[in-house]
């Protein structure tokens, strides 16, 4: 009986998981975002969030553009990843596990926040 209803559950998590993962069109998460300056700033002043200025997310990829500061250069990386995409949050993760990836949550329809230390807010451009 054990058997059969961990089965069960089991085929439930992946009728669920299958689709969020490759439908982007239900993945809102999908477009530009752009940090709006709202996000943890610590007791010395230090923005948990600079300097990260944009993010974009497509069906396969997240790419994250970072401003140049005082002591490193303007910067661009790529990462392939997967979504698993619920109507208010949106988990990412490079390898498909979603253990220790990082989500998104949705604040409104063109505002959302990361799950971070920062909690920074990014706007969609």
């Amino acid at each position: 009986m054990k058997i059969l209803l961990v089965g069960a559950a089991a085929l439930m998590l992946a009728s669920v998981v299958a689709p969020a993962c490759s439908a982007a069109g239900a993945n809102w998460l999908i477009g530009t975002w752009r940090y709006t300056g709202r996000g943890y700033v610590d007791r010395e002043g230090h923005d948990w969030c600079a300097p990260t200025t944009e993010v974009i997310f497509t069906a396969t990829a997240k790419t994250t553009i970072n401003a140049a500061t005082a002591t490193t250069p303007a910067a661009r990386g790529t990462t392939p990843v997967y979504y698993l995409a619920t109507p208010k949050k949106v988990y990412v993760s490079a390898t498909g596990a979603f253990g220790s990836g990082e989500s998104w949550d949705r604040l409104g329809p063109n505002e959302m926040e990361d799950s971070t230390v920062g909690h920074c807010i990014f706007d969609r451009k």
